[in-house]
């Protein structure tokens, strides 16, 4: 449940995306500014080189809304200004309520706002900033509370396996964003908002009749099973302790501050994959959006895949420990995140190396946040773990504002 509440959150989010691609019209051909595209051009031997030219592209007038480029930047990152600012105050609120209700409510009135989105941007541009940005401040809790989510739950001996196929959630958001995204865009960029609002209404319902805070509350464990997670878990799950947050040893903590240096540059790198690879594909290539769509399916099934590694995570920390699993797995997904990004800016119109390094550095990306960044919350404070990881978080989607 935790895993479909990160999708319904990254499906809401990267729904934009491709859908302005869309709600924006593109510039004529009498416009004096013209989009430079890569394009097939044959030599005098006939052989097939791809060059950079001058060109337009051309889309249907179909459900688009006339606004400035200030505005559509606006829009765009609107979700992400409004995901930024409820980073701490989710996990914070779930130490005095709890994680249950912080949830249902965010996702609740996220998916609500969503659903009416369409209407609400056709009134006025404005008012449909505005309601993107609450839209994001309320799916901020997302990943900080589903993680405190686990606390009670996970084992220490299976925290990297739990974490990993949870936070999975994040790219199979992603892949209803850029697929649906596409395909339905073609007909109306309205039908993908519909969609992502009516997936968090559904979550909601069923979260609230099915989950429980701790195998303690939950009659459906079994004694045994409750018995083992009890004595093998990191955390308290003691209210009380909960509410008394160390705030001056975290922010003291050289480790605390390494994983958030950790974040910022994988968030960077995902919000470069999620919102400017799209935009490049189709200002340097003149893809359709559901070629566009489609690729970033692709990327994001790359994500995905990284994600079923959490046993390699397991098994490091098992034989040799913890921290050097986190450390080995962060420090070999930087090496190919790093690779990637440089072979890309030598690669200028080379349309199949393109997105085989976009393809690497999606996976290396899922790999280091995974495998060794999303569990290390756990790691350094089991009772603290939603706060830790809010705290980084908010720091790292501020990489959504770099990318600019």
């Amino acid at each position: 449940m935790g895993s479909w509440c990160l999708a319904c959150s990254y499906f809401m989010m990267n729904s934009m995306f491709i859908a302005i691609l869309v709600i924006v019209p593109k510039k004529t051909a009498s416009s004096s500014e013209e989009s430079a595209i890569c394009v097939e051009e044959s030599d005098s031997s006939g052989n097939s080189t791809a060059v950079l030219t001058n060109s337009t592209v051309f889309q249907d007038e179909k459900d688009v809304i006339e606004m400035s480029e200030d505005e559509k930047s606006l829009l765009v990152s609107a979700f992400n200004i409004g995901y930024v600012l409820t980073q701490l105050a989710g996990p914070w609120l779930a130490t005095r309520i709890g994680f249950k209700k912080v949830l249902l409510i965010s996702t609740l009135f996220s998916g609500i706002l969503t659903l009416g989105f369409p209407v609400i941007l056709k009134t006025s541009v404005t008012l449909a900033i505005i309601s993107r940005i609450v839209a994001g401040a309320l799916s901020g809790p997302a990943i900080p509370v589903t993680r405190e989510s686990l606390s009670g739950w996970a084992p220490s001996s299976e925290i990297g396996r739990m974490v990993s196929l949870q936070i999975i959630g994040c790219p199979v958001g992603i892949v209803s964003a850029q697929f649906f995204g596409g395909l339905l865009s073609r007909y109306s960029w309205q039908l993908v908002f519909y969609l992502s609002g009516l997936m968090c209404l559904i979550w909601a319902g069923i979260w609230q009749f099915f989950v429980f805070p701790t195998p303690e509350q939950d009659k459906r464990c079994s004694k045994e099973e409750t018995d083992y997670i009890i004595t093998k878990r990191n955390a308290s799950c003691d209210r009380k302790t909960a509410k008394k947050v160390p705030w001056g040893e975290i922010l003291e903590s050289i480790p605390f501050w390494a994983l958030v240096i950790g974040q910022l540059c994988v968030q960077w790198t995902i919000f470069l994959i999620l919102a400017k690879f799209p935009e490049f594909l189709s200002v340097s290539y003149g893809l359709d959006v559901f070629t566009i769509g489609i690729i970033g399916t692709t990327l994001a099934l790359s994500l995905i895949a990284s994600g079923f590694f959490g046993f390699i995570s397991d098994h490091l920390a098992k034989k040799k420990s913890p921290t050097f699993s986190r450390k080995a797995i962060s420090t070999t997904s930087s090496m190919g995140i790093a690779l990637c990004l440089v072979l890309l800016t030598r690669t200028a119109c080379m349309f199949e190396l393109n997105i085989a390094f976009a393809l690497l550095m999606a996976f290396s990306v899922g790999i280091g946040s995974f495998l060794a960044l999303e569990p290390n919350s756990m790691d350094l404070a089991p009772d603290y773990s939603g706060i830790v990881q809010g705290l980084v978080n908010t720091v790292g989607n501020c990489a959504g504002f770099g990318t600019d």
